[in-house]
């Protein structure tokens, strides 16, 4: 009998542990990747990223931006060079029991940074904590950090745009040049046939 009241514990135990673990949030996307293919662009770039609170009490968000550590870096990629150029609006936000909010996720390289920067891969990550509101939980705080995983691919260099241009002109002159040496023979084979 004992030996069933003990593993009743255990279980107990280990369901209140699960039932803590599983008290966190949702999101997504869970990766944004940011592709500048087309060079920078004018304006800040931003992307949203959704929060639910899938529970049956309030909780606080708060959203950092941080690097990720040196292993848990993706391959290829590395640290954006300042953690300024990317910010989230709100900072914090409240979700009540049952609710869904957003972060909007800005990116902005600053002019004077932008021609030192072509051609990079860089990885920073949006923090998102979560802590439950400690009235409704009977003062019983938890936290929970999740993280979304931001990639950003800066514009192909100058010099590869450049080329590009000059190849696309390239082409248009030799179009043009046919048409005026086809336009001329076809005159030129017309006026010998008369």
């Amino acid at each position: 009998m004992k030996r069933i009241t003990v593993v009743f514990l255990v279980f107990l135990f280990l369901s209140a542990c699960f039932s803590m673990v599983a008290s966190g949030i949702q999101i997504w996307p869970g990766k944004l990747t940011i592709t500048m293919d087309e060079g920078y662009r004018g304006e800040e770039i931003k992307h949203p990223i959704q929060v639910t609170n899938p529970h049956s009490y309030d909780i606080n968000v708060s959203a950092r931006i941080d690097n990720p550590s040196a292993d848990k870096l993706s391959e290829g990629y590395s640290y954006i060079p300042n953690l300024s150029w990317v910010r989230t609006v709100p900072e914090m936000l409240y979700l009540p029991a049952k609710t869904s909010g957003e972060f909007e996720v800005f990116i902005e390289i600053p002019e004077s940074e932008r021609s030192l920067h072509y051609n990079e891969s860089w990885e920073t990550w949006v923090i998102l904590s979560s802590s439950s509101d400690p009235e409704s939980q009977g003062d019983v705080n938890i936290q929970i950090e999740l993280g979304v995983k931001l990639f950003i691919k800066t514009p192909p260099s100058i010099g590869l745009t450049m080329i590009q241009n000059l190849y696309i002109l390239l082409g248009v002159i030799i179009s043009i040049i046919v048409a005026f040496v086809t336009v001329f023979y076809v005159k030129k084979k017309k006026r010998n046939v008369s």
